[in-house]
Order: structure tokens, then sequence, then C-alpha cells
């Protein structure tokens, strides 16, 4: 009878120690082996779209509009007289393109892909800061921001995406491809 309880308190152990190595790991987007090291990162679709390239990559990297739902970027595309203190005003003919553009890739759109995932927890319907969504604090919550990021000469700031995802223009944002800029792999 002792050595059935054993092994019962034995496979106990190992299922908990698995379960918990499986929760450390849930924000790994490759995933635990056995059950899968697929790169599945972040990818957005729909990234080259000429007017939107040009005209918001005229100033800084042209977000992916799968960052953000329709109402953020309807938001941000109705005061572009006051775009975080600029005045980004276009004419109406790239403002309805950029527009369709947006619209059809947004967080909330059916284009969205994992994406969707970044409307986890709004506090508001239309946010206009993808650094403020609380999915983006969540996945960006180990690094030292005064550090890494506010007083690294080659960051700057949350917002330049670019910076360490060498592939942000092209829409892949995949955690395990992160380069900080002066920092190695081991301090973050």
């Amino acid at each position: 009878m002792q050595i059935k309880t054993q092994k019962q308190l034995l496979l106990a152990l190992l299922l908990s120690l698995i379960a918990g190595i499986s929760y450390a790991d849930s924000d790994d987007d490759k995933g635990w082996w056995p059950f899968g090291k697929k790169a599945r990162g972040y990818q957005a679709a729909n990234t080259n779209q000429p007017e939107y390239s040009f005209e918001c990559g005229a100033c800084h990297m042209p977000y992916p509009a799968q960052l953000l739902p329709k109402a953020g970027w309807q938001r941000i595309l109705g005061s572009l007289d006051d775009h975080f203190g600029e005045d980004a005003t276009l004419t109406k003919t790239p403002v309805a393109e950029i527009e369709a553009y947006l619209l059809a890739n947004a967080a909330d759109s059916e284009n969205a892909g994992k994406f969707s995932n970044l409307l986890r927890g709004l506090k508001t319907a239309d946010p206009i800061r993808i650094t403020e969504l609380p999915y983006y604090k969540h996945k960006h919550d180990e690094i030292d921001s005064k550090r890494m990021v506010l007083n690294n000469p080659d960051v700057g700031s949350f917002s330049e995406c670019n910076a360490c995802h060498d592939k942000a223009k092209e829409g892949t944002f995949d955690e395990h491809t992160v380069k900080i800029p002066n920092f190695n792999k081991r301090d973050y």
C-alpha cells in the first residue's frame, strides 16, 4: 500500500511540475516542447499599403494596422491637426484610402489574427497609444524601461518599435528575435 501512495505522490508532483512549467512559459510565443516550437510570433498581414507607408512613414514607423482597434484609428485620423503635438493633416484622398486600409486590418477586424489579443483588458474602446494597451504592457513588463529604453540613446522611446524589433516595419513582433541595442540578451 505504501508503494502505491508513493507512486501517486510522485505522479502528482510530476503533473504539478509540468503545469508550473507550462504556466511560466505561457507568454512564450513559440510554445513549449513537445507541443511545438514553430515560429508563431506576431506577424501582421497586409503591412504594405503605399499611401499609409508614405504618409505616416514620413515621420515615424508606419505601425501595422493590427496594433489598434478601429475606433482608435478613427480617433487618430479625426485629429491629425494635433497628432501627438504635431500637425499631420493630409488631403482627403489619402485619408480615405488610409482609413479604409486601417479599418480593414485593425485589431478588431477579421484580418487581425493573433493581434486581437491586444484588445484584452482594454479600458477604452478607442485607445490611440499602442504603448498603453494592457497587452502591450504585459509583453514588455520584463524590460527595465529607464535603463533599456528611455535612457538608451539607440532607442529613446517604447514607440520606436523598430529599434528592438528589427522586422517591425514588416509587421513581425516575435519576442525571440528582439535585440535591445547596447544590451546583451542575458540582460532581458
